[in-house]
């Protein structure tokens, strides 16, 4: 069974190198590998950011995934990025309930929001599947995007 825990200072070699997977660089909306100062540099931006909550998942104390949520007044935009370890191993979907579970707990946000590469039809059917609905179609840093929403019942 996973953990589920907001991120500390002990997690940024860990996040970096998820980040820097290749798998998870194709996927995002920039590709360019990221260097440790750069980093290092945002960690700790995120981390002192009451805006963002910031969350890591781990089994047998390696991380499994993270999920982030960017706060915007009445929507959270998420980030979520699963090792390769783990991928396919069938977490990914009561990772993002309990993530959600979570945001409820500690937000007031209603709405989830998921920026998707239009061509990563893996991710857009896991937010399908995880009850996300398609808001609109946009195009950032010339890629081409799909905006996913969720509602937040309750």
């Amino acid at each position: 069974m996973y953990k589920i825990r907001p991120v500390e200072h002990k997690d940024c070699l860990d996040i970096f190198n998820l980040s820097n997977d290749p798998a998870v660089r194709k996927i995002s909306l920039s590709d360019k590998e990221i260097n440790y100062s750069d980093h290092l540099k945002w960690f700790e931006k995120v981390l002192a950011d009451r805006n963002i909550l910031f969350y890591a998942i781990t089994i047998d104390e390696k991380l499994a995934a993270q999920v982030r949520f960017k706060l915007m007044e009445n929507i959270a935009e998420i980030s979520i990025s699963v090792s390769e370890t783990f991928r396919g191993a069938g977490y990914s979907r009561t990772i993002m309930e309990d993530a959600i579970i979570l945001l409820k707990e500690n937000t007031a946000v209603k709405t989830i929001r998921a920026v998707v590469r239009k061509s990563n039809s893996r991710s857009i059917n896991y937010f399908y599947k995880c009850g996300y609905t398609l808001k609109f179609e946009q195009k950032l840093n010339d890629i081409d995007c799909l905006i996913l929403e969720y509602k937040i019942r309750g």
